[in-house]
């Protein structure tokens, strides 16, 4: 029962880590600044992660750079993983 809620927790968290990171990714191609992008989601009624909290310009730019080093962090974690098994492979082979 506990892993089921903490499963259901993590999904929660990623569903909503997309959804930010598509709308904002959408609004900054489509030329806006961070105070215009927290105007367009405070009207759209895009929830924050924190509670009912409205979005400011400074929380648009804060979530944004924390989904951008997410990202990063998981690229290189995925790379390492990579490299990892290619050194294993090679030393099977050597072996």
């Amino acid at each position: 029962m506990v892993k089921e809620l903490l499963r259901r927790t993590r999904d929660k968290a990623k569903l909503l880590e997309n959804i930010h990171r598509s709308a904002i990714a959408d609004a900054i191609g489509r030329g806006l600044d961070f105070p215009e992008i927290a105007i367009e989601f405070n009207q759209k009624k895009l929830g924050r992660r924190r509670g009912s909290q409205p979005w400011t310009a400074r929380s648009v730019r804060q979530r944004w750079t924390s989904l951008k080093q997410l990202q990063r962090s998981r690229e290189l974690k995925g790379s390492a993983t990579t490299e990892l098994a290619v050194e294993s492979v090679i030393l099977k082979k050597s072996a």
